[in-house]
């Protein structure tokens, strides 16, 4: 069987974005342009650009002042709410990094990630400070800001200038693993700006946009619909969690909102269907998590949306691939996100041929830093048979995607999880 090269178009995604700037500094120059504008809200509080921006760095001030600064690792124990999005900024600010903690958790769970994130600092708030004490150890000091704010608000100390954050990491997420022992994924703040700044483009966000936030802050794909808005001066808006896991209510919620955007996995837009729910024709629909099935996509084709569909392994930086759904055409993983190539190998790291099944390893600007326990091995890559002399980082994962046509057309076929190994 002759071995078909990567189609260009496979390769097309280059993009010249500031891969020097991290969140928080993209954060911080929207906050300048538009000072004004509603950057969070949840059913309490609503926060302006300026007023997150001013409370980020009041935060950031005190956790420098605490010796928190670059390379420090930050747990977030929280309930959803704008304070998740002002701990996160804040720990970024001082170059530090954020590991992201659901308090639904079980214990052992949550003792283990922050035992081996080696989190030496917790941002908690008052209702679950009962539950972080048993599980804090005593190396580890706790702040919560809600009941302790007045201790942030007057603290003087130095805070310097937000350096550029580049290939430092912004994040530790832990996956539940392939034995059930979660393993955390470092990714870098150039990975997260990429990603978030290819969203900007496609599927598309602008100022004038609202969107509506109902996945889990330990679910990676939460970090589109926290950051997004706020690097394009957009308004986010936090739905609960018991909101979002509620028909009825979380129908109530977008109707009050009247979002432009919302993100969630296709559990949550079947339930919201099952319910009898009716889109308003000015909603995007952002559908990823799991396999998107043909019932969920007829759903969509009837209520008229712009509806895309999503996929990308964690250790890749959340998507990174994107297909807008079109009546009458199957359902794929679509094309490459910004910075972003997909090859789909054999196993001994030669190209498919077209419609020949094989794996789906990803390159590019998203790949995680390292995953913990990984074994790293060399892969090169071949054209047409011949080793090019190109070595490229790569995140393995799915097996037995065919290729199809000259474009990314490809169908998955079998989604075992290769455990997300990285080959290098």
């Amino acid at each position: 069987m002759s071995v078909n090269p990567v189609p260009s178009a496979w390769s097309v995604s280059t993009r010249d974005f500031d891969d020097q700037a991290g969140f928080h500094q993209l954060f911080e120059a929207r906050s300048r342009a538009t000072p004004d504008a509603i950057a969070l809200a949840d059913a309490q509080h609503s926060l302006s650009y300026r007023q997150l921006a001013e409370k980020s760095t009041q935060l950031a001030a005190y956790l420098a002042g605490q010796g928190v600064g670059t390379g420090s690792r930050v747990a977030i124990f929280m309930n959803r709410s704008p304070d998740l999005v002002l701990a996160m900024l804040a720990i970024a600010r001082v170059g530090a990094t954020y590991i992201p903690l659901d308090p639904a958790y079980p214990e052992q769970r949550l003792r283990y990630m922050l035992e081996d994130s080696d989190s030496h600092w917790v941002l908690t708030q008052a209702a679950v400070e009962p539950r972080l004490a048993a599980l804090l150890g005593e190396h580890c000091s706790s702040l919560a800001l809600d009941r302790q704010w007045p201790l942030v608000a007057a603290c003087r100390a130095h805070l310097p200038e937000s350096a550029a954050a580049a290939g430092s990491l912004a994040y530790i997420i832990y996956t539940s693993g392939s034995t059930g022992q979660p393993k955390g994924v470092m990714i870098s703040h150039r990975a997260l700006s990429n990603f978030l700044l290819s969203m900007a483009e496609e599927p598309g966000m602008s100022a004038a946009d609202t969107l509506l936030a109902v996945t889990t802050h330990c679910f990676d794909i939460s970090g589109l619909e926290l950051l997004l808005p706020l690097v394009v001066g957009a308004r986010c808006h936090i739905c609960p969690a018991e909101t979002a896991g509620d028909a009825s209510q979380l129908m109530s919620l977008i109707a009050r909102v009247q979002p432009s955007l919302m993100q969630a996995t296709p559990a949550t837009w079947m339930m919201l269907f099952h319910a009898g729910w009716q889109p308003s024709a000015q909603l995007r629909i952002l559908c990823g998590g799991e396999p998107l099935s043909d019932a969920l996509k007829s759903c969509f084709e009837q209520a008229g949306n712009a509806v895309w569909n999503m996929y990308g392994p964690t250790e890749t930086t959340i998507w990174s691939t994107l297909q807008k759904l079109e009546p009458g055409q199957p359902v794929s993983i679509g094309r490459p996100i910004a910075n972003t190539r997909l090859y789909l190998l054999r196993e001994d790291g030669s190209h498919c041929a077209i419609g020949e099944p094989g794996e789906l390893c990803i390159a590019g600007a998203g790949l995680a830093v390292t995953r913990k326990g990984l074994k790293l091995v060399l892969l090169n890559l071949t054209h047409d048979g011949q080793t090019d002399g190109v070595q490229e980082s790569l995140a393995k994962y799915f097996s037995f995607l065919r290729y199809e046509i000259p474009e990314i057309g490809s169908l998955v076929l079998d989604t075992d999880s290769l455990d997300g190994t990285r080959l290098e």
